[in-house]
């Protein structure tokens, strides 16, 4: 089979399944950069989302996977940076702010101040 898939592009392979209509899935190397263009049915639908983050600038995100015709969906917040929102969890959690300070000092949680770099973020 290596033989007889290497004779033509994945392109061509892909316009002779769906001509017979056979299902298959075809990697396009473009598809990965096609599907972040601005008029890409996929960011229109909100399937992926590109979002601004504190430390990557911006971020690609997996969107809404569905959608329904009476309610409008977004996405409101950016992918959390790793401890960003650990002292807000544990106070909902009813942890003390006497209890958090002594789990951050033993280590046994962290918040972003982890990071070796300003994330330029207040507390």
């Amino acid at each position: 089979l290596i033989n007889a898939f290497t004779q033509k592009s994945a392109q061509d392979w892909r316009a002779l399944l769906d001509d017979a209509d056979v299902p298959a899935e075809v990697s396009d190397p473009s598809f990965f950069k096609w599907m972040w263009q601005d008029d890409s049915f996929i960011r229109d639908r909100q399937w992926l989302v590109n979002l601004p983050h504190p430390v990557a600038g911006h971020v690609g995100s997996v969107g809404l996977p569905y959608s329904f015709s009476d309610m409008s969906l977004s996405i409101e917040r950016r992918p959390l940076i790793v401890g960003e929102c650990t002292r807000e969890i544990l106070s909902e959690m009813g942890y003390s702010a006497e209890q958090q300070a002594t789990m951050f000092e033993a280590k046994t949680v962290e918040d972003e101040s982890c990071y070796m770099y300003d994330l330029g973020m207040d507390k």
